[in-house]
Parts: structure tokens; sequence; C-alpha cells
């Protein structure tokens, strides 16, 4: 049985990308705000994460001015 070419794939969503969003989001609703200092260890902690998954999160939102 097929689907007829109706459904499309699942992104497969890496841990970086997520850690990204959900500070971005944190940014974005004034969770932390401008010019906080970011403690590495108390964010990982918090979200769950290592801390070196958390650095390759990093250079996105700098990228993006974020951070």
């Amino acid at each position: 049985m097929t689907t007829g070419g109706f459904l499309e794939p699942v992104d497969r969503e890496s841990t970086p990308s997520i850690i990204a969003r959900k500070l971005r989001n944190a940014i974005e609703r004034g969770k932390l705000a401008p010019g906080t200092q970011l403690a590495e260890a108390e964010l990982a902690r918090e979200l769950g994460v290592s801390r070196g998954r958390l650095r390759e999160a990093m250079p996105r939102l700098s990228q993006e001015g974020l951070l």
C-alpha cells in the first residue's frame, strides 16, 4: 500500500539546532535580557544537554546577532 506521495519526510533537527531555537525563543520573549552574561554550565544544566552541545549552538545565535 502506498500513500500516493502526500506525506513529506520527517525533519530531523539536530540537538544544537534545538538548543539554538530554545535560546532564541528565550531571548525573543525577554527571558534572557540583552547584555546578560550567559553561564554555560548553568544553561547546559537547565536545558539538560552537555556544554559541548551548547557551545555548538552558540555560533548560530552569534551569526544572527543575538549573542
